[in-house]
């Protein structure tokens, strides 16, 4: 699906589907209102797994697209991870991507777990 360069705030997706089979016939019709920001890039983050024990590597994975959901090709300047503190425990800078993909890893040790440290981590790039 090809997303147009658009100036409107908000834009209306319909989706209509017809089904028909063994005499009876299915109709569906669903509207939602999406808003559009010009120019922005998506970045998406994925993990190898979603809990991890200290010592154990975290394997993550950066991929950003572009406003025509097309992955941003190039290095990326930096990726790092912050603890809830807001204090980075690790950096990457300009890290080659394939098809716009950044691979990357992290050792998890004893500051992983430690019950200062615990929570939501970030992952945050700079393009």
């Amino acid at each position: 699906m090809e997303i147009p360069t658009l100036s409107a705030q908000e834009i209306t997706l319909v989706v209509r589907a017809v089904s028909s089979g063994g005499g009876d016939t299915y109709r569906f019709q669903a509207n939602t209102t999406l808003g559009v920001k010009p120019h922005t890039l998506l970045t998406f983050v994925q993990t190898d797994k979603p809990i991890y024990k200290p010592g154990q590597t975290v394997r993550f994975r950066v991929l950003s697209l572009q406003p025509n959901l097309r992955p941003r090709m190039g290095r990326l300047e930096s990726v790092w991870i912050e603890n809830p503190t807001g204090t980075r425990m690790a950096q990457w800078l300009n890290v080659e991507t394939q098809k716009g993909e950044g691979a990357m890893d992290a050792a998890c040790g004893k500051r992983c777990t430690d019950r200062v440290l615990q929570g939501t981590k970030c992952v945050t790039r700079s393009v």
